[in-house]
């Protein structure tokens, strides 16, 4: 898999994303991590983001068992 700047640029090519969107993904992929955004820019697209509403749900069932 590509890194850096050519990840980058693969992904706002392939997405039709702009500078801030496709930075965030290209972080986010490289750290394994979820984009949590309300950002309708990334809807329809194959990139791994979840809602906020959905984060903090999981969040909570997750730290549910610590009461």
């Amino acid at each position: 898999m590509e890194n850096g700047i050519g990840k980058f640029f693969q992904i706002a090519t392939k997405n039709k994303l702009d500078f801030d969107d496709a930075y965030q993904v290209t972080v986010a992929e490289k750290h394994n991590l979820k984009l949590v955004s309300f950002d309708k820019d990334f809807q329809n697209k194959r990139i791994n983001v979840i809602s906020p509403e959905r984060a903090l749900l999981k969040y909570l069932n997750s730290i549910s068992h610590l009461d």
